[in-house]
């Protein structure tokens, strides 16, 4: 039995979760209050000035936010999605895909490739364009291919929802445990326009994702608190830990 069970660990730990090293990114959860801030753009807006100030820490080479880790637990939103141009009967409903809401450069720091296309970039955040991206397995699924999916348009379950053009795709993550398949995924800006029924909708409490050589230290880790707190010193980091520890 316990040579089983050592042989088992093994296995799962030559898997390939779809991100690199990730005993080098540190992590931890903010949450702003939409309350306290007033406006969507606000929120989007202090997100990002935090990374400003987390990516000038001495050490950091990148720093991006996702509403949630890969294999990070926690509840994983899904939506139907619609693809431009695809009808459906009562008896054939598109299928819930899992969805996610990020920053730019989240593919660079969890080291995920770009397999077509293009990542986010703040412009698209602040302009709130219509953009969106694809997982590659959701890509070959709906359009045959990660180039065929590039240009295609999409929205969710809400009428009102808006047209969102792929603009990029990316590649598998097995996104719940070691033991279950890459998901099939759909990443939005942080901030967008028309969805769940909203004019604006901005991701109020996010995931930071550091990556640095430094991570796990205690000194670190001071940096990285005062780097926030410069930003609002009533900010708490919750559940701090390595994509290592994740893992």
């Amino acid at each position: 039995g316990a040579g089983l069970m050592i042989r088992t660990f093994q296995q799962l730990s030559r898997v390939e979760v779809g991100f690199r090293d990730p005993q080098e990114v540190q992590t931890f959860q903010i949450t702003i209050p939409f309350a306290t801030v007033g406006d969507p753009g606000l929120v989007a807006r202090r997100q990002s000035d935090i990374l400003d100030r987390i990516g000038a820490i001495p050490g950091v080479t990148d720093v991006a936010f996702t509403s949630r880790l890969p294999m990070g637990g926690g509840f994983s939103m899904t939506d139907l999605l619609f693809p431009e141009g695809k009808s459906f009967s009562q008896s054939d409903r598109p299928k819930p895909r899992h969805f996610r809401f990020i920053s730019p450069r989240l593919f660079e720091t969890l080291r995920i490739p770009v397999v077509a296309g293009r990542d986010l970039t703040w412009t698209d955040v602040f302009e709130r364009r219509p953009v969106v991206l694809v997982s590659e397995n959701l890509a070959r699924a709906e359009w045959g291919g990660p180039q065929q999916a590039i240009g295609k348009r999409l929205r969710g379950s809400s009428a009102a929802d808006q047209w969102r053009e792929i603009v990029g795709v990316i590649g598998d993550v097995r996104d719940s445990e070691v033991r279950e398949p890459p998901r099939e995924l759909v990443y939005f800006p942080v901030l967008v326009e028309r969805i769940f029924n909203n004019p604006t909708y901005v991701w109020p409490f996010v995931t930071y994702v550091i990556r640095s050589p430094r991570t796990g230290t205690p000194g670190f880790l001071d940096e990285i608190r005062q780097a926030v707190w410069t930003i609002d010193s009533d900010l708490p980091l919750a559940n701090v830990r390595t994509m290592g520890d994740v893992l």
